[in-house]
């Protein structure tokens, strides 16, 4: 499924971020529910690139209809980020599917040790085939922060359960907005997450951040 992406000025759709989802006997699973099971399996992989190709397979066919497309992010998992023919393997799937590199996004979270050489340069190489990459679930600990002297993110994001807590916090605001200053200063793009209702949008357009998806715009179709 999708789930659209909105930037917060003008309101314009941007994106959208690709989520999976299992098809149980009687309902649908989260990711929270089964990604957990293949990653103990070390098999999650399968997961990743599945989403991946599927992915790919939606924007070429945009593409084939529409001439142009908006930019999907997918996560993806530490595990398979860190497989050494990882990065040659989603540049050979780009060019297999003909699909512009800056229109599928890497979304990788804090598990995910930027502080590593070999994480830095697997980033590295990303930017210089011009592939995005968003720091989902990010946290405003002294650990993510460090990250941010980095720059290899294009985005990232603050899920709601971080920042609803700001809401009645002046002083953590201030704090928040001071690490969204430095995003800008950067050059990267902070977009809030978990946006569900009037009160949730005004706040983040309030600490400035960019862009927004949630359940007040549209639900995942």
């Amino acid at each position: 499924v999708l789930q659209p992406k909105f930037e917060l000025k003008n309101m314009n759709f941007i994106g959208a971020e690709a989520l999976v989802r299992y098809n149980g006997k009687n309902s649908w699973s989260l990711p929270h529910d089964f990604i957990p099971i293949f990653e103990n399996s070390c098999c999650v992989d399968l997961i990743d690139y599945f989403m991946i190709e599927e992915v790919l397979k939606l924007q070429k066919s945009i593409i084939d209809e529409f001439s142009s497309s908006y930019p999907i992010s997918i996560n993806i998992s530490s595990q398979t980020f860190l497989l050494d023919k990882f990065i040659d393997d989603f540049v050979e799937l780009l060019d297999r599917y003909d699909v512009p590199n800056n229109l599928i996004i890497l979304e990788l979270t804090d598990r995910v040790n930027f502080s590593s050489r070999k994480v830095m340069m697997f980033s590295e190489k990303l930017n210089k085939n011009s592939i995005n990459i968003e720091f989902d679930d990010f946290v405003t600990n002294s650990i993510n922060l460090k990250v941010l002297e980095n720059s290899v993110f294009s985005t990232i994001k603050i899920d709601k359960s971080s920042y609803s807590t700001i809401i009645e916090d002046s002083i953590l605001q201030k704090i928040v907005k001071i690490i969204i200053q430095e995003c800008h200063g950067k050059n990267v793009k902070v977009l809030a997450e978990g946006v569900e209702n009037e009160k949730d949008l005004e706040f983040v357009k309030s600490m400035d951040f960019d862009s927004a998806q949630g359940f007040y715009f549209d639900k995942p179709l």
